[in-house]
């Protein structure tokens, strides 16, 4: 799952989970991906926790 493949809304998003087209695994990476291009120039998060949010992305999909 790359930033280009990622539907555009959080609800979307939600919706792409539910029906399992997407993991939360594959959302957080690209979620992930995506801060990591943009962030430089916007500055809008003063920490990003990678481990945490994908030790909880792995819980959910393990919910399923």
């Amino acid at each position: 799952m790359s930033v280009s493949n990622l539907p555009a809304t959080a609800c979307a998003m939600q919706a792409a989970f539910v029906s399992g087209e997407l993991s939360a695994r594959e959302i957080a990476l690209a979620t992930l991906e995506r801060i990591a291009t943009l962030d430089g120039q916007l500055n809008s998060y003063t920490a990003i926790t990678t481990e945490r949010a994908l030790a909880e992305a792995d819980a959910l999909d393990r919910q399923r």
